[in-house]
């Protein structure tokens, strides 16, 4: 939790910085919740966090699992 006391975030809109900050949130343990116009931008958007998590760590990718 952060110092302000916010638990969750919600990102209005999933596209090139809104799965940047969609990540950035999970990975800093808010719990983050995305929307966007359509599933398939949804989808799009988390399928590209996950080609960033692979990136990454295997610790980096628990903390991003709270992504819905």
């Amino acid at each position: 939790m952060s110092k302000s006391g916010f638990k969750s975030i919600g990102v209005i809109g999933i596209g090139t910085m809104g799965n940047g900050i969609a990540q950035v949130a999970a990975q800093s343990g808010f719990t983050t919740k995305v929307v966007d116009i359509s599933q398939e931008n949804v989808d799009r958007g988390m399928a590209t966090i996950g080609k960033n998590l692979d990136r990454m760590s295997p610790v980096s990718r628990r903390a991003v699992a709270s992504v819905v």
